[in-house]
């Protein structure tokens, strides 16, 4: 606001890679990338000839590993709030 005078602080930068603002990781690629392929590998392992099919495989694993982390985000966290309502997977 213009006119105040500076608090006399301030916060490092965050670092690179922090994970300050992440909740669950369905929207972080660094999150959603090992778990999607881990997916992939158990899946090639029981059905080879998937590999036949590289993009279908890569979108069913992204999706797959995003309901995962939701699904352990509500897990740990529940699905309601400390006021029984809905709590927000974010």
């Amino acid at each position: 606001m213009a006119g105040r005078p500076a608090r006399g602080y301030s916060w490092p930068p965050f670092e690179k890679d922090n994970e300050v603002g992440l909740r669950h990781g369905a929207f972080s690629k660094r999150k959603i990338e090992p778990v999607a392929a881990e997916l992939i590998e158990g899946v090639l392992a029981q059905y080879p000839h998937l590999r036949r099919h590289p993009e279908a495989l890569a979108s069913w694993a992204d999706s797959g590993a995003r309901a995962w982390l939701i699904r352990d985000d509500l897990s740990e966290h529940g699905m309601f709030g400390a006021g029984g309502g809905q709590r927000r997977a974010r």
